[in-house]
């Protein structure tokens, strides 16, 4: 998401070229709230509106025709991800006032389903599990595709004093071959974030690094 101006307020979605070092804008709008790409590179989801006051909506666009698709999604906010097979996404959807839900599209039939409450989802790269958080963002989930096998893989506690001990920032990410989990730990105001890696089989917790936010993982060529 790069913000083009801020009055009025245009914000475009775009992919950056680790290999060319460059930008390629691909649309614009008044709003972008999320982008994610497809994971063949073929496509490009995101959501937002196109001027002021309208309404908010799923768009896929096909970054070899430059065709847009616009999903039905009634509240959506967001973020979303993307099955391994390029057919499905998981977002977070508004149920209510202040009932954040786990919702699955299917591109075939257009048709919805809502696997958990909770926010922040992340497709396995093996399609097998939809890692997730809870709506107070102390516990890391996961669920099948299917709905099926709902579990809490880690619960962050309140420690001495009542003091929290931090919350889980931004959605979790998979490692390529989705044995592990990086999560993002945010501990307060002024205070940096922490990496935190969680083994699926262990699921053991530590710490990898201070001061940053995790968005991807990939593997090196």
């Amino acid at each position: 998401i790069r913000l083009k101006s801020n009055e009025p307020q245009r914000a475009s979605v775009a992919t950056y070229s680790i290999s060319a070092k460059e930008w390629v804008d691909y649309a614009e709008g008044e709003y972008i709230g999320a982008v994610s790409i497809s994971p063949d590179g073929s496509k490009l989801a995101y959501i937002g509106n196109e001027e002021r006051g309208s309404t908010i909506h799923l768009y896929v666009l096909d970054l070899r025709t430059a065709l847009r698709r616009v999903l039905p999604t009634p509240e959506f906010i967001g973020p979303l991800s993307w099955a391994p097979d390029g057919e499905q996404i998981v977002y977070e959807n508004l149920h209510g006032i202040g009932q954040a839900a786990i919702d699955v599209i299917d591109f075939r039939t257009g048709k919805t389903r809502t696997l958990a409450v909770g926010t922040d989802p992340s497709w396995s790269p093996s399609g097998e599990w939809i890692a997730y958080l809870d709506q107070y963002r102390n516990r890391c989930n996961i669920v099948r595709p299917d709905g099926t096998g709902s579990r809490a893989l880690v619960t962050l506690h309140r420690g001495k004093f009542n003091v929290r001990d931090g919350v889980f920032g931004l959605p979790p990410v998979w490692s390529p071959d989705s044995t592990k989990l990086l999560l993002d730990k945010e501990w307060g105001s002024n205070v940096p974030s922490s990496i935190m890696m969680l083994d699926m089989a262990t699921q053991k917790l530590k710490k990898l690094l201070d001061g940053v936010s995790v968005l991807g993982w990939a593997d090196t060529r």
